[in-house]
């Protein structure tokens, strides 16, 4: 009995993770082109949020060392959310989750450092075109 429940829940989590992988074929190849900055202020700095053979890169972190990274997605009636963890030479990590939504994408990020208090961001962009 027991084993059939754990069969049961390791192919509902494998169909679950699978389908939020198979989805970033809604993302994929898409670049938008905004701004991104510190949580409560209302001007921030340019930024290109770019999604590319899975995964996902602002070019704004380029300069801090995040490279591009893995990123799944789970698709709603109307939008797409998306969720990456892009990683620095240093131990830093961004945490980005968002919304797609047609020609338009939005979220926050937060900057995780070691021995530091987190900071969060806000982003938001237009798809390139």
């Amino acid at each position: 009995m027991m084993r059939k429940f754990l069969a049961v829940v390791l192919i509902g989590f494998l169909f679950g993770a699978g389908m939020a992988l198979a989805n970033t074929e809604a993302l994929d190849g898409k670049t938008f082109v905004g701004q991104i900055g510190k949580a409560g202020r209302t001007k921030g700095d340019k930024d290109q949020f770019v999604f590319k053979e899975g995964t996902f890169r602002s070019a704004a972190c380029d300069p801090y060392g995040f490279k591009e990274a893995a990123y799944t997605t789970v698709p709603s009636e109307n939008a797409t959310a998306f969720r990456a963890e892009a990683a620095s030479p240093k131990g830093d990590k961004m945490v980005w989750n968002g919304m797609a939504q047609e020609d338009r994408v939005s979220g926050t990020a937060v900057w995780e450092r070691p021995g530091k208090k987190p900071v969060e961001y806000w982003f938001r962009g237009e798809l390139k075109e």
